[in-house]
């Protein structure tokens, strides 16, 4: 006689479904990506839903970070040497982003709250003020 395994019920694979599901949604992930000689480094860390993601580039001086918390986006951006800067902040829905691009001159900043969009574009030396 062979042994055999009874199926679950539809019921019991319902259930199943479920756990994995919520195991799934709230397990926390951990992804590390480490390129030491092309000195790109990644983290990745999920946890609670919440997800980090940390971009460093050495010697090619590129770093982004990015936080979600609560549902908020925060993104920060540097680039040194190339002079590029961007922080990107959404808080309560209101979207922040300041760019800066220093020796290239061109200045951006764009808020928006409670629906307005405000943006501020100043390039000196390019003669062009808007």
């Amino acid at each position: 006689m062979r042994n055999t395994v009874a199926s679950p019920s539809p019921f019991e694979s319902e259930e199943i479904d479920k756990l994995r599901r919520y195991f799934a949604e709230f397990q926390i992930k951990l992804c590390k990506l480490r390129l030491t000689d092309g000195l790109i480094h990644c983290d990745i860390t999920e946890q609670d839903g919440l997800t980090h993601c940390n971009i460093t580039e050495q010697d090619g001086l590129i770093h982004c970070n990015i936080t979600e918390q609560d549902g908020l986006i925060h993104c920060d951006i540097t680039e040194q040497d190339g002079l590029i800067h961007c922080d990107i902040t959404e808080q309560d829905g209101l979207i922040h982003c300041d760019i800066t691009e220093q020796d290239g001159l061109t200045h951006c900043n764009i808020t928006e709250q409670d629906g307005l969009i405000h943006c501020d574009i100043t390039e000196q030396d390019g003669l062009i003020p808007l």
